[in-house]
């Protein structure tokens, strides 16, 4: 993952502007770590449509609504989906999964970012 982005990411994860919620990456306000950075690269003027499906409150991003969509992953060099990082272990799984909170999250990507 890029340096530059990822400092953005941990940068937004710790500004208590985002609500952490699980499973998606945007659901009624409430955002997955992955959400975050999509809502990172449209402040950033990455181009990826996003809208909330019409039935409920669930954000898409590209059409995804769980993982990353790959424009995200060109822009910020990360290299897949859920942000695997070692073996079977992945920032999605540590958000939904593992109940870490964002500052946790944070310092995975910390210590992990030229994994990612």
């Amino acid at each position: 993952m890029r340096k530059e982005i990822a400092d953005l990411w941990i940068k937004a994860l710790r500004s208590g502007d985002y609500e952490q919620g699980r499973l998606y990456l945007n659901a009624d306000g409430k955002f997955c770590c992955l959400g975050v950075l999509c809502e990172v690269a449209i402040k950033s003027n990455v181009h990826i449509s996003h809208y909330k499906t019409n039935r409920t409150m669930i954000q898409q991003y590209d059409g995804y609504i769980a993982s990353l969509p790959m424009s995200i992953n060109e822009w910020s060099g990360i290299k897949t989906g859920n942000g695997a990082f070692i073996d079977d272990h992945s920032l999605a799984g540590a958000n939904d999964f593992e109940g870490k909170d964002f500052d946790e999250i944070a310092e995975l990507i910390e210590h992990y970012w030229s994994i990612l």
